[in-house]
């Protein structure tokens, strides 16, 4: 099954910097298949084993400290959950100008 992981407090600041080639190797390490990380963001997309997305977020986060060294918070969600987040267009009735950043938020 397809994952995006969500990596929160990374490459923010002078700490916990980490290369998007360093990071798909940790992913690789641990096992993950057809990796792609999204610049510098620490956007994480993945094949991981099963349907226990709260499992895998645990797993993700233990092999991610074994690998790097530090706890990381992992917000995992599935491709298919951020593809029906985007068709959604939770956005659609805000005008898109140069002024205007648009985020989501997971919690």
């Amino acid at each position: 099954m397809k994952y995006v992981a969500f990596l929160r407090g990374i490459n923010v600041g002078k700490h916990r910097r980490i290369t998007m080639a360093e990071l798909k190797r940790a992913f690789e390490a641990a096992g993950y298949r057809n990796i792609a990380t999204y610049i510098a963001s620490g956007n994480v997309i993945f094949d991981g084993a099963g349907t226990d997305a709260a499992a895998l977020t645990q797993e993700v986060e233990v092999r991610l400290e074994t690998a790097l060294g530090y706890h990381v918070d992992v917000i995992l969600r599935s491709a298919e959950e951020v593809r029906k987040l985007v068709a959604s267009r939770p956005f659609a009735s805000v005008a898109n100008t140069d002024q205007i950043r648009l985020n989501v938020t997971f919690l």
